[in-house]
């Protein structure tokens, strides 16, 4: 990571180039040259003081699979920018998680809409932001493979394989994380793991996730073609942040192909491809997730939450949940209490 100096008439933002022509461990050193925090002895960096906190590591589990996992909280708002300098022989699954509406990722230097809790897999000639501001909290772990251990030793199925390692298409691929996801990432405390048994461990991990998310791919690949434009990119990632603005009043084709500047046919076809689900249902699913956290917060009743998420009433609420966690919202209520 490099400063760059900023331009003129610009934002706050301290722009940091992430550059992926180099190893995580690199990157961690030159992002703590920028800050001045001290490095460890194992390359890692560990910085808690003031109100700011900051930690990076990252390993080299084999020839062919390294991880880094990253963690800020600063003084100030920092853009960390993903150098399109990818090699061609690798590939990097971006997990980005447990982050508050302050951060934004998106593609190239678009407007400010983005979206967190998302895996973007990062292929040649593309150039992710993602801009946390002060006093946000921001986690990220990147895993990088070589192209060649996807079918040699993970065995990935074809139709995925065409589309990684295809030189034009796609340039990034985008995934929404969910809970098997998320399970899989909070199980890899890389402090309290052994040292003894760290790189077998997270290596096994590392396999783990890139089979989640292949699983999430495969799943969709009947009827995704992944040639999206960036243009294309970039306003799908604007439009989530839109459809989940609202939930008393659920997106309509009408008012998405609107915000997108698109025909209502073009949208169906596309939102489905880029979010394997029908925009409806993406929102539901999306509505019942905020259920569930309220829920776990424990700060309302399930009439206040079905309200709040514009549901009919408690027991439409409760049908809905039910179907997805396949439980009734008011058990898990009285155990949150």
């Amino acid at each position: 990571m490099d400063k760059k100096i900023p331009k003129k008439d610009t934002s706050a933002f301290i722009d940091i180039v992430f550059d992926r022509s180099k190893s995580f461990n690199e990157n961690i050193i030159n992002f703590a040259k920028v800050f001045r925090y001290p490095i460890l002895s194992d390359f890692s960096l560990n910085y808690d003081k003031h109100n700011e906190k900051c930690h990076m590591i990252a390993y080299q589990l084999n020839s062919s699979i390294e991880i880094g996992y990253f963690y800020f909280k600063l003084k100030k708002s920092v853009r960390i920018v993903g150098s399109p300098s990818l090699k061609k022989d690798k590939v990097i699954l971006s997990f980005i998680f447990g982050t508050n509406k302050n951060h934004l990722t998106r593609v190239e230097d678009s407007q400010k809409e983005g979206v967190s809790n998302s895996v973007f897999i990062h292929s040649n000639q593309i150039k992710t932001v993602n801009s946390i501001e002060k006093g946000s909290e921001f986690y990220l772990l990147k895993i990088s493979y070589k192209k060649k251990i996807l079918r040699k030793q993970f065995g990935m199925p074809e139709s995925v394989i065409s589309e990684l390692l295809s030189k034009k298409n796609p340039e990034i691929i985008y995934v929404e994380i969910n809970s098997k996801i998320i399970n899989a990432i909070e199980s890899m405390e890389l402090n309290s793991i052994p040292q003894v048994t760290k790189i077998p461990y997270l290596l096994g991990k590392s396999y783990e996730l890139l089979a989640l998310v292949i699983d999430i791919i495969e799943n969709r690949s009947k009827y995704r073609s992944f040639k999206f434009t960036t243009a294309e990119v970039e306003k799908l990632l604007r439009v989530r942040s839109y459809i989940l603005s609202d939930w008393k009043n659920p997106p309509t084709t009408q008012k998405v192909s609107k915000y997108l500047g698109m025909s209502p046919t073009k949208v169906k076809v596309i939102f489905k491809q880029f979010y394997g689900k029908p925009i409806y249902k993406f929102f539901n699913e999306k509505r019942l997730e905020e259920g569930m956290n309220m829920i776990n917060k424990g700060d309302y009743t399930i009439t206040e939450i079905s309200r709040i998420l514009g549901f009919k009433n408690p027991s439409h609420f409760s049908e809905y949940f039910k179907k997805k966690y396949n439980v009734l919202p008011k058990k898990l209520s009285k155990a949150a209490k």
